[in-house]
């Protein structure tokens, strides 16, 4: 019996080795480099759900209003298309408020253009993109945003090594109405592999601090400063972003036509988005 007993540890024993070499090869060989190729290796139809609450606060720090912007994002259709629908607005004025039900915004339904993945981010800031847009910012972001996710999720896939920060420099982002986005330098970060929606993902973290704006939204011209930073959840395998997140801190002043003359108010925007595929997606 001690003879058997001691057989069954030893078969055992080697059985257990033999799973965590090969996790170990598994773990090395994911953690080794990330895929190269710029473009997802499965071209196929995928739905997203964006959400993006602002909180605003005066400059004392006193909190204002809240509003919620949301809408669904279908990237992948023929002719390497993306396009919007189900796009909404909610407002509400306490901190603790359940958002209620959003306003559409008709004039984004089926709203198509080319995606990132043919230039469409680019395209994006150019006269006549939004055309038929009222002179909303929020509803444009959700563009920029998904945008952005694409370009930090695919572009840069060569150049990023483990825990090894990534700093570049992009050009000025001009901005509708006139003047400019100024990204100071963003940073890349790859800082692991995990599992989300059954896929094995590379997490990928990008922050972009100390960055400038200047331009005009509804007849008032703004200026200040944004920090934003996030993370990345991108299926080594297919390169599909199966998850992604967005912080930014937007610290401003604004010019408001009176009477009198001009006026100055400062205000502080806290953003909070997520983009999430939709169930079956």
């Amino acid at each position: 019996m001690l003879r058997l007993t001691m057989l069954t540890c030893a078969i055992a024993l080697a059985i257990s080795s033999a799973a965590l070499a090969a996790t170990d090869n598994s773990l090395a060989h994911y953690l080794s480099a990330l895929p190269t190729a710029a473009q997802p290796k499965v071209v196929g139809v995928r739905h997203y759900r964006f959400t993006t609450d602002y909180f605003q606060y005066d400059g004392s720090g006193n909190f204002t209003s809240k509003e919620r912007v949301a809408g669904d994002y279908t990237r992948g259709l023929p002719g390497d298309q993306a396009r919007w629908d189900n796009v909404t607005i909610a407002n509400a004025t306490g901190l603790e408020d359940t958002f209620p039900t959003g306003a559409p915004q008709k004039y984004m339904d089926g709203f198509t253009y080319k995606s990132e993945r043919s230039g469409g981010l680019a395209d994006a800031f150019q006269p006549g993109f939004f055309a038929g847009f009222p002179d909303v910012m929020e509803t444009k972001t959700l563009v920029w945003d998904s945008g952005m996710f694409e370009v930090f999720a695919w572009n840069f896939l060569d150049k990023l090594q483990l825990n090894q920060p990534y700093p570049f420099q992009v050009p000025d982002t001009p901005m509708p109405g006139g003047g400019s986005f100024h990204n100071r330098r963003p940073e890349l970060t790859w800082v692991g592999i995990t599992r989300r929606n059954g896929k094995i993902c590379a997490v990928i973290q990008y922050e972009a601090l100390f960055n400038t704006l200047n331009f005009n939204n509804q007849g008032n011209h703004i200026s200040g400063t944004s920090s934003y930073w996030g993370t990345i959840w991108m299926g080594v395998d297919d390169k599909q972003i199966e998850y992604a997140t967005l912080r930014e801190d937007v610290l401003a002043s604004v010019q408001i036509p009176g009477p009198n003359g001009p006026r100055t108010m400062v205000f502080n925007t806290i953003r909070v988005a997520t983009l999430e595929p939709l169930t079956g997606s």
